[in-house]
């Protein structure tokens, strides 16, 4: 039986699908092929590997390499990348060819027995790609949350997939949609296919689930803590895998426990499954972990820092992995080094093996792929090209310098140059670099930019490399030029375009507008709910898939909740009324455990309350919880789940203080006693509360001051907090302000009081310790009222009105 070797991954969270020893397991030999894929997981290849350092070459991309390869039939390598592109690479370590699409590709590719790709990304696409071996999009799929778990294919066709939403998603080879199951908690774990048919997979509410091939529940398995990596399954079906609460677990194909392995730091990695039943992992304390079928040691090898990277076995029992210590290691069988290699960066992709015995793995934040094995002939260079500046308002300056290229054993003799991305060197605009020159000099109006350098050394071998310029412009565009729109907008990405929900004065009524383009240039837009004076404190966020509302209406008054009949809102449901007792005031929708719940105020008493479904739809909701009621509560609110469990931010009237509250689980059933975040009198109007790099944040109004403030907790629940950061300095801004992560810091959109302009300013560092002065991005007529923020492509949106003699809705994009 002929086999190609296919690699999944999630980021940091990697496994091998080797091709099996057995060509009777129907979890390992799809029908109607000749090679085989094994969808256990064992992470075992039938081909001696690597025997030494040696580099056969290194490809460069254009961002991180987190992603693992596969291997397909013919040798071509598949990896995603970092810079929103999936590569094909020819076994010689050119560029076969690319696929752009938005979001960074973290998950890795599996391959199907007809040669197709399918691949997951992440960075808020959560889209699901299949592709054709020639490059092509044959279809996608657009699931409710990142999608950083990897594609498992079962012997039928069928792939499974893990995503944020909550979701494992079984689809049809076709892209429709076979079932669902919800997991109650992300799943970026990659699923595992039993000889019955049955699938593993972990997720982060702390189980591994059995689920059947209906799409049922057979069991769940707990653990004390998230699991990230993706199990194993051994020929007498006990499933293997590692887990962040220290221990790698065996369990029962009934679902009991069999034994569970202890060591003194978390496991993201996979384990891999040797012939003779051992078992391989890389560990959070440095060491790759050998482990007898019984449970107990074999024996470790200590790397020196962290191992999130998956091994892989070669036919003689190699074991070769990556870490953080940036180096590629090749283990044998009893423990001793084998071969190591120097990296660029930290390593968490993982090895793949191919039918010539060349290692393959990603490079992390060196952007490069490697392929290790003995060199043959001429070997090629190495492209690499440097920037004096990656971004930068327009028109942009930049130096370039391919300088530090080098080939391996001769010189390189040309460089030539792609700055439009189409990585034909020489077309319009290129052809004056195309001389030789090593350090060009460009200027960039608007835009994104992927610039290219190819080398060929003195044999006619070539290398590229890339990188990206952002040169900054902005487009400000009108969503709705109907008089008196856009009171009280809230906007979220809707099958991959911006959308927003937002009230109607003149007609009392709830509207609904999504982008027809990415640019945002033109909009449709549909009155939803016209009973009257409904509409109010909208809250748009996608609940199973599909755009959903809360609101309050105002001539019940109730709580209202309305969920679209499709993906991107082009037909709507019936309202319901939530609840009924004059609430809806400050309302904010989220997802809370799979299902959806609003943090709202209950006008009459002014209590701050939460109510959650009962299902993922929000067809029907639970009893309303009062989190907390003396005093007035919730006028200003904003909710989010921090660690694992639903909070609110939220300005308490009677003391004029900033407050935050969070459940004490994860379906907020109970609450912890709030605890007052600022009270220097008179803050915490128009808060927005966000996840800054792992803690919780609010940005907010000091109205004593006139002052943007902005807080971060000291630990990843928001027990404590830090002391809070004025931005901008009495410049008298900060209503209306929403917080957002931007290109991986914090960034608020907000008004500004004197002169009633929309305002923007993003933090220095991830965490928002320091903050340059905010900038008036938009200045007609009052501007910035009613202001949301988000990320979209990597470039802050807004949605936002314009407060004039006939107010309106207008949408900004700084790209």
């Amino acid at each position: 039986m002929s086999a190609y070797e296919s690699r999944m991954t999630t980021a940091r969270r990697t496994q091998q699908l080797p091709a099996c020893a057995s060509t009777k397991c129907p979890a390992c030999t799809p029908p109607g092929q000749a090679f085989g894929r094994d969808s256990r997981n064992t992470r075992r290849s039938p081909y001696t590997g690597a025997q030494t350092n040696s580099l056969k070459w290194a490809f460069s991309t254009g961002g991180a390499v987190i992603s693992s390869p596969a291997i397909a039939a013919d040798g071509t390598i598949y990896v995603g990348c970092y810079d929103d592109k999936f590569y094909a690479i020819n076994p010689d370590g050119t560029l076969k060819w690319n696929y752009s699409a938005p979001g960074s590709f973290v998950s890795s590719p599996a391959i199907g027995d007809d040669g197709k790709v399918y691949v997951g990304s992440a960075a808020f696409h959560n889209v699901i790609y299949a592709i054709s071996p020639g490059g092509q999009l044959l279809w996608s799929y657009t699931t409710g949350g990142n999608v950083e778990s990897s594609p498992a294919i079962a012997p039928d066709g069928t792939v499974y997939i893990g995503s944020d939403d909550n979701k494992l998603y079984a689809l049809n080879a076709d892209g429709t949609v076979k079932w669902t199951y919800n997991a109650g908690s992300k799943i970026q774990s990659t699923p595992a296919i039993g000889t019955d048919g049955t699938i593993y997979v972990g997720s982060n509410g702390n189980k591994l689930h059995a689920i059947n091939l209906d799409g049922t529940q057979q069991w769940t398995f707990d653990t004390g803590n998230a699991i990230y990596g993706s199990p194993a399954i051994g020929p007498d079906g006990m499933v293997y895998f590692g887990c962040s609460d220290w221990k790698l677990y065996a369990v029962n194909p009934d679902g009991t426990e069999a034994w569970a392995y202890q060591t003194g730091e978390y496991f993201q990695s996979s384990p891999a499954i040797a012939k003779d039943g051992t078992l391989y992992i890389g560990g959070g304390d440095g060491s790759l972990h050998a482990v007898n079928p019984d449970g107990s040691g074999k024996w470790t090898y200590a790397t020196g820092s962290v191992i999130d990277s998956s091994p892989a076995i070669d036919a003689d029992g190699t074991v070769y992995i990556g870490g953080w210590d940036k180096k590629v290691h090749a283990i044998n069988p009893d423990g001793s080094l084998k071969w190591e290699y120097q990296a660029g960066n930290v390593i968490r992709s993982s090895p793949a093996i191919g039918a010539d015995g060349t290692v393959y793995i990603g490079g992390g934040n060196d952007f490069k792929l490697y392929a290790f094995g003995a060199p043959q002939g001429n070997l090629p260079p190495t492209a690499d090209l440097q920037a004096d500046a990656y971004s930068g308002n327009e028109p942009l300056t930049v130096n370039f310098s391919a300088l530090d290229s080098s080939d391996p054993d001769g010189s390189i003799v040309n460089y030539e140059w792609d700055f439009n991305g189409d990585l034909t060197f020489g077309d319009t605009g290129d052809e004056a670099f195309n001389n030789g020159e090593a350090a060009p000099q460009v200027d960039f109006s608007a835009g994104i930019y992927e610039c290219s350098v190819r080398v060929t050394d003195d044999q006619g071998a070539t290398a590229i490399a890339t990188v990206s310029i952002t040169s900054h412009g902005d487009a400000d565009y009108t969503v709705d030029p109907a008089d008196f729109v856009g009171y009280d907008c809230s906007m979220a990405i809707v099958a991959g375009l911006p959308a927003i929900a937002y009230y109607d004065d003149a007609n009392g009524a709830l509207r609904y507008a999504r982008a027809q383009n990415e640019q945002g240039s033109s909009w449709t837009i549909q009155t939803i709910d016209f009973s009257g004076s409904t509409g109010h404190n909208p809250s748009l966020a996608v609940i199973d898939g599909r755009p959903a509302i809360a609101y309050a209406d105002y001539s019940t008054p109730s709580l209202s909740y309305i969920r679209a009949n499709d993906a991107v809102g082009n037909s709507w449901g019936s309202p319901q009324w939530i609840d009924q007792q004059d609430t809806g005031y400050a309302a904010d929708l989220f997802v809370v455990d799979g299902f959806p719940a609003i943090a709202y105020m209950y006008n009459a008493d002014q209590d701050l309350m939460f109510i959650r479904a009962s299902d993922a739809q929000g067809t029907s909701w639970e009893t309303p919880l009062t989190v907390y009621a003396p005093g007035m509560n919730g006028s200003y609110l904003s909710a989010e789940i921090v660690s694992g469990n639903p909070a609110i931010a939220y300005y308490e009237d009677d003391a004029d203080d900033l407050m935050y509250v969070r459940a004490t689980d994860t379906l907020g059933t109970g609450w912890s006693a709030p605890v007052t975040v600022d009270a220097t009198d008179m803050v915490g109007k128009h808060c927005s509360l966000a996840i800054v790099n792992g803690f919780p944040a609010i940005a907010y109004h000091d109205e004593s001051n006139l002052d943007l403030n902005y807080v971060r907790a000291t630990n990843a629940q928001g027990s404590a907090w830090g002391t809070p950061v004025i931005i901008g300095g009495a410049s008298q801004i900060g209503t209306e302000a929403s917080l957002a992560v931007i290109a991986g810091r914090p960034a608020i959109a907000c008004h500004k009081l004197v002169d009633f302009d929309l305002m923007y300013v993003r933090s220095d560092d991830s965490n928002g310790t320091s903050w340059p002065a905010p900038t008036a991005i938009a200045t007609t007529d009052s501007s910035g009222e009613s202001t949301s923020l988000l990320e979209y492509q990597g470039d802050p949106a807004i949605a936002y009105r314009i407060t004039g003699a006939t107010p309106y809705l207008r949408y900004f994009r700084l790209y």
